[in-house]
């Protein structure tokens, strides 16, 4: 049984929620000095990230 550890799986989860949530963010809202492209990217950089590690844990179980 081949399984990702959870400290792992945190980690690429939260990173590649960083990455995707405030990329998106600051490309659809580019307001460097306003507040909505940091709250819109705290956002989707949640749910990125818990979709991610959802899918990763699926991924590993399979």
């Amino acid at each position: 049984m081949n399984h990702m550890h959870r400290a792992v799986r945190v980690a690429v989860s939260v990173l590649c929620g960083l990455y995707g949530g405030f990329t998106l963010s600051f490309l659809f809202i580019p307001d460097p000095t306003g507040r909505m492209p940091v709250l819109v990217g705290a956002v989707l950089t949640v749910g990125f990230a818990i979709a991610l590690y959802v899918k990763l844990g699926e991924e590993a179980t399979a």
